[in-house]
């Protein structure tokens, strides 16, 4: 079966502070839906104008490297990062808990073989905001 991982490489001062992320299905498959749920606590307010980088890599190589604008993802503007704020309006992150739902519909195309997932996360003021990787390992089907 497929299996995931992540680590949180964030700092316990990052304004962004991850709590845990899960996984429905526990396995994704090629081809399904796999949501993210992802529970967080915002140290301070986040406002527009924060990003993330995101790298997709298989091995050594990069397939994808982009920055995405973080209220741009949680309006929409990015399809292919699909994330929403559950229960909230689009707008600045206050303090406190933050849920957040990253809804991916999975190509079937997917090859057996074992992706990394590098999420590094920046306020407006180009301050560290989170810190991720994660892995997907599609060779265990």
């Amino acid at each position: 079966m497929t299996t995931w991982d992540y680590t949180d490489n964030g700092l316990d001062t990052d304004p962004l502070i991850i709590n845990s992320i899960t996984a429905t299905p526990a396995k994704p498959q090629p081809g399904s839906p796999w949501k993210l749920a992802i529970k967080a606590t915002a140290l301070e307010v986040i406002t527009e104008g924060a990003w993330l980088d995101v790298t997709l890599k298989l091995g050594l190589i990069k397939l994808h490297q982009k920055r995405y604008d973080l209220f741009g993802c949680l309006g929409g503007k990015h399809p292919e990062i699909p994330l929403t704020l559950d229960g909230k309006e689009v707008g600045p992150i206050e303090k406190g808990n933050v849920d957040m739902t990253l809804a991916l519909d999975l190509k079937r195309e997917i090859p057996p073989a074992q992706f990394k997932i590098l999420v590094r996360g920046y306020t407006v003021d180009e301050e560290d905001l989170l810190s991720i990787d994660a892995t997907v390992d599609f060779k265990t089907r």
